[in-house]
């Protein structure tokens, strides 16, 4: 027997864009520049960094002060708008992959004893980008404001300064340094719980949805009661508590992967900010 599709793939494709779209609004996930403005002109005073970054980037102070620089300062400048237009790349990826996570969530929710392969592939592929634009921020910070690559960094620092959050919580050398107290002190919460919350755990967490996907297709298999802390020898009633709690921890582990994504994003846009604006300031 021959299936019929009911929606042709184009369709079917603008159409999962679309739902993909409305479930990023539905949780405040926008593009990185929808966070720098107010209005058509007015910038956000809680994220202007963005809005000074998309005004008078790297590049615009080598037009403008081009004459005055050397040419070492106009190939940082370069690099560190390289690196920052990295960033926003791999931020509206990271967006586009939690979309599509929250997207199968909710599926994910109504079928506890079901794989769920869709949902934890995009979650998965969300920390994977999400860790990837926090390596690139580290790399716009350091760049901009300590003038070294990575490499730089760390081959000048102890060995801790291979930690993603040892950067921003060691800048109260910098220049900008007075002006910003406040902000490094955020800075530094936020890259803290950056790496502890979401690029330690990414690892660990690959290995345990693995371990737990393997249960659930041996669950497939006809051992659900084994599977989910049920046996054969309780009652009706204790088996159904059993498949009761199993069911709400798996919507409670839907809900706490989904929230550790959207905490990661929104962690990120502030931390971009900051950066931005402190990268502007020591620029002028």
């Amino acid at each position: 027997m021959t299936s019929v599709p009911l929606m042709k793939n184009d369709k079917l494709l603008e159409y999962l864009s679309i739902e993909v779209q409305k479930s990023l609004d539905s949780h405040g996930v926008y593009p990185l520049s929808s966070y720098a403005w107010q209005g058509e002109s007015a910038p956000d005073d809680n994220y202007v960094g963005l809005a000074k970054w998309e005004v008078e980037p790297p590049g615009w102070s080598i037009g403008t002060y081009g004459a005055t620089l050397s040419d070492e300062e106009k190939a940082r400048l370069i690099a560190v708008e390289t690196a920052g237009e990295d960033l926003r790349g791999l931020m509206e990826m990271s967006r586009l992959a939690i979309g599509h996570a929250i997207l199968y969530s909710d599926l994910a929710k109504k079928s506890p004893f079901e794989l769920h392969d869709p949902f934890w592939v995009h979650h998965l592929s969300a920390m994977a980008m999400l860790s990837m634009t926090s390596e690139r921020l580290r790399d716009v910070f350091l760049l901009g404001c300590f003038g070294q690559t990575a490499k730089e960094y760390i081959k000048q620092k102890p060995d801790n300064a291979k930690h993603f959050d040892h950067p921003f919580c060691n800048s109260g050398g910098l220049s900008c340094a007075p002006q910003f107290q406040r902000e490094l002190t955020t800075l530094a919460d936020l890259a803290k719980a950056i790496y502890n919350e979401g690029i330690d755990k990414r690892n660990k967490l690959v290995h345990e949805r693995a371990s737990e996907l393997g249960k659930l297709a041996k669950a497939k298999e006809g051992k659900y009661l084994d599977t989910f802390g049920c046996t054969r020898k309780q009652s009706y009633e204790e088996a159904r508590k059993a498949w009761a709690d199993a069911n709400t921890r798996h919507e409670n582990e839907i809900d706490g992967a989904t929230k550790s994504l959207l905490d990661w994003h929104k962690r990120l846009v502030k931390a971009t900010s900051i950066v931005c604006d402190m990268e502007h300031t020591m620029r002028q």
